[in-house]
């Protein structure tokens, strides 16, 4: 760790871009993009494998689809009096609704966050207003991005690749930059590239599989000629024709002029060929934090422990990537006057309990019976209008369900009218 440190330091110092550097890390480390298997592995080719495909497509659409939601302090020295939806700053519609005319936020989000997922690294271009309020953003293309430091200042600022030769460069307070583990904690790390042999491992099991199905007509085997014979290439290309491929598997095959055929079967279970595939995906799993019932690998799950993953999948997953976004956005987004008076980002977890009605209804039902909630606010979180009767707007609590400021007050209790009971009076 002490080299790997000293060569950021030096890298810094010498000011060479960071993206040059992590290129050359990988090509010393893991000897460039092609993996020890053969296959070459980097953020496009590692989408082949469905393993990776389906980490990054799950976390990505989960993150685009909680609210993100700006909300302001009643009270900046005691968050105990709650907070608002702040609807008087653009950037709350902007994240919730539309970052931009040609995206909506869910959109945004869940390529934003892909590209995070596959090159460690998602960059947005800001558009600031004249009032220093970030009004538009922009996704970029990861692969024209590099982070680098000025030679003169040697602040952090990004070069954008316009493809016309004449290289675009923007300061830090341009861009919205969200990146997962670095060690110099500014750029992230490819995870595709960190976990190339493992991928590089499974697709060369998926083209394995795939050969072995496209070349054989299941007749591999050797053939015996008791004399030579003068045109063998005409001879293999009829051969191929007639038994090679999926579609003429198992065809009969006759042999003529005293030939003999002999079938070559391939040992795919002491090769452990089902297992090595098996294996891989719990490598690229591993490598996600995805627990394998999601990956649809049920193998160890049970009906007692699948609901228990899927809390781990939020709590270990889902979260940490939620947060990385959360202050990404509080401190490159929001401007330090802001955050000063209250504002703040937060992703809403309660979008996740609008799949599962029974645990809404019963957390619901607790905040009813301990003076959480109101009836009205009940109604509400499952979408229903509110009812007009006042006791709809009263906090109750457990027990009588009496009134709180009758079991605070040390005035005899007034019982709540009962209307219905009152008319057959």
């Amino acid at each position: 760790m002490s080299l790997i440190s000293r060569s950021v330091r030096r890298t810094v110092q010498n000011n060479i871009s960071l993206g040059d550097f992590e290129k050359s890390f990988f090509r010393h480390f893991y000897g460039g993009p092609t993996s020890t298997t053969g296959v070459k592995v980097n953020e496009e080719t590692a989408l082949k494998f469905s393993a990776v495909l389906a980490c990054i497509k799950i976390i990505s659409e989960d993150i685009g689809m909680l609210p993100c939601e700006v909300r302001k302090w009643r009270a900046t020295q005691n968050h105990s009096k709650g907070s608002d939806l702040a609807h008087e700053l653009p950037l709350h519609d902007m994240l919730s609704h539309q970052p931009n005319e040609e995206m909506d936020s869910m959109s945004f989000d869940e390529a934003h966050q892909s590209h995070v997922l596959s090159s460690g690294n998602g960059y947005a271009l800001k558009d600031i207003s004249m009032r220093g309020q970030v009004s538009r953003l922009t996704l970029l293309n990861w692969q024209c991005v590099t982070p680098q430091r000025n030679k003169d200042s040697g602040a952090v600022e990004y070069k954008f690749d316009t493809g016309n030769g004449k290289p675009e460069i923007f300061n830090r307070e341009e861009i919205f930059h969200v990146h997962g583990l670095g060690f110099d904690g500014l750029v992230g790390y490819s995870p595709i590239r960190m976990a190339m042999e493992a991928i590089g491992l499974g697709l060369a099991a998926e083209q394995f599989a795939a050969y072995f199905y496209s070349n054989g007509a299941n007749v591999g085997g050797f053939v015996e000629m008791p004399n030579s014979v003068k045109d063998k290439e005409s001879m293999k290309t009829e051969f191929a024709e007639k038994f090679a491929g999926l579609g003429k598997a198992h065809k009969v095959l006759f042999l003529e002029e005293g030939m003999k055929f002999q079938k070559l079967v391939m040992p795919l279970a002491e090769a452990q060929f089902i297992e090595t595939r098996k294996f891989q995906i719990e490598e690229i799993a591993r490598a996600y934090r995805m627990p394998l019932h999601m990956l649809q690998d049920l193998s160890n799950a049970t009906f007692s422990n699948i609901e228990h993953q899927d809390l781990a999948y939020v709590k270990r997953t889902l979260l940490p990537w939620v947060r990385r976004r959360e202050l990404a956005i509080d401190t490159q987004l929001l401007t330090k006057r802001q955050r000063e008076q209250g504002y703040f980002c937060r992703y809403n977890l309660e979008e996740w309990m609008r799949g599962d009605s029974k645990t809404r209804a019963e957390v619901n039902h607790i905040k009813r019976q301990d003076g959480i909630i109101t009836t009205n606010e009940w109604r509400a979180d499952d979408g229903q209008n509110p009812r007009d009767e006042a006791e709809a707007d009263l906090l109750v609590i457990n027990g009588n369900m009496r009134e709180i400021g009758v079991v605070t007050s040390t005035k005899p209790a007034v019982p709540v009218p009962n209307k219905k009971v009152d008319d057959r009076r």
